[in-house]
């Protein structure tokens, strides 16, 4: 007898049920059926509750409703519910993107914080800002990433020789803050993954990176390394560069001299190091001596006689073989043998030069990189008939031996 009253007592100390639960409860089933009825009835008002409105866990706690309920329980069993609610939930619905730390504990939070954008934005684009206020706004992009490169003073002097190189959106501003206020190639890489550019903006990294190493005074492999770490991190970058680099061939015939030389030398950088590969050239050309500019031939010269020099022959092996395969290079492979025969002979005296001002840019880099450092102007001329012998066996390596 006195376990039945004990259970009784159990029975009337349970959480009463709330007014939206008995309402949904009527709704969806019989309140004064069974338990069991009760339980698929409590069960089917879960289920329309998350599937209503799509709500995620942070706008039904902003709002009340199913958070006011959970929470005004005991504790361990708020918690418990809470769970089993989430466990129900798709991941996207609960997950925050591109919340950092330093939004985390900012104390002057308006509106929904927890997104990219402000409340007042929509979601995947920058908010829009005046003249006057485009500065600071892409000063507070980089923040994210800026965190322990430079004070405010030090970013607008970075955003005025952002607006002095032509970065006329507050993406490629914050972007280039980020990439001229990094240590080394490693921290810009972390930096600008850190950005959180919302959408398509991300592609503005790539040609950013690309304009800032076109306008340089002299060559810096910084730019392309920075590069290849992307290209490396998400097949995307990979693109963008690929469409950055085929807009640029589209300008040589006016492009200027220096920016085309830097040009050339950060494409056989790309390519030299795997980023990306020698299909980078289908767009042009070469068996068409109307296309063959003298600028355009100029180029690709360069482009040709750094990537021959720079790199061991291992390397030049796996290149070039990567190209000798698929059916759809097949123009792309005849036209780069018509170029070394048109082009890229050792022993003419335009090649010459290019070898001489080649090794002086190797010289004038303490060697770093070259393959060719160390070796003479004759002997330049013999590797390069070397590396050029060698490069023809690759195009031709079908059946994709291994270099020996």
């Amino acid at each position: 007898m006195s376990c039945g009253v004990h259970a009784r007592d159990d029975h009337r100390h349970q959480e009463q049920p709330s007014a939206t639960q008995r309402r949904a409860w009527r709704r969806f089933g019989n309140h004064g059926s069974s338990r069991g009825s009760r339980g698929r009835a409590r069960r089917r008002w879960w289920r329309g509750r998350g599937r209503g409105g799509g709500k995620g866990a942070v706008s039904v706690f902003k709002k009340g409703g199913a958070g006011a309920d959970v929470n005004a329980g005991d504790g361990s069993t708020a918690v418990s519910r809470l769970q089993k609610w989430l466990l129900k939930r798709p991941v996207e619905t609960v997950q925050l993107r591109s919340l950092t730390w330093q939004r985390l504990i900012d104390p002057h939070k308006e509106g929904q914080w927890w997104h990219t954008a402000a409340s007042s934005q929509p979601i995947g684009s920058l908010p829009a800002t005046s003249a006057s206020g485009s500065a600071s706004l892409a000063v507070q992009l980089a923040g994210n990433a800026l965190l322990d490169a430079a004070d405010v003073a030090e970013a607008e002097r970075l955003m005025q020789l952002a607006s002095a190189q032509r970065m006329n959106t507050d993406a490629r501003r914050a972007v280039f803050c980020v990439i001229m206020s990094a240590e080394d190639y490693i921290d810009a890489f972390e930096k600008l993954l850190r950005l959180g550019l919302p959408g398509k903006q991300d592609r503005e990294i790539l040609r950013v990176l690309v304009e800032c190493c076109l306008q340089e005074r002299n060559f810096n492999k910084y730019y392309s390394l920075v590069a290849g770490r992307l290209c490396g991190h998400a097949r995307s970058h990979k693109f963008s560069l690929q469409y950055c680099l085929w807009d640029h061939y589209q300008q040589l015939p006016e492009m200027e001299p220096r920016r085309s030389l830097h040009l050339a030398q950060f494409a056989a950088q790309i390519v030299g190091n795997h980023a990306l590969s020698l299909a980078l050239l289908k767009p042009v050309d070469f068996a068409d001596p109307a296309a063959m500019q003298p600028r355009i031939a100029l180029h690709f010269r360069l482009f040709f006689l750094f990537l021959l020099s720079s790199f061991p022959p291992s390397t030049l092996w796996s290149l070039f073989s990567r190209i000798a395969a698929p059916t759809t290079l097949g123009p792309l492979r005849d036209g780069i043998l018509l170029f070394f025969a048109a082009h890229l002979s050792p022993h003419a005296p335009s090649t010459r030069q290019l070898l001489q001002y080649i090794r002086s840019e190797g010289a004038s880099e303490g060697g770093a990189g070259g393959s060719t450092g160390g070796v003479g102007k004759a002997g330049m001329e013999k590797v390069l008939e070397e590396r050029l012998r060698l490069a023809k066996k690759g195009i031709s390596n079908i059946a994709g031996t291994p270099y020996k």
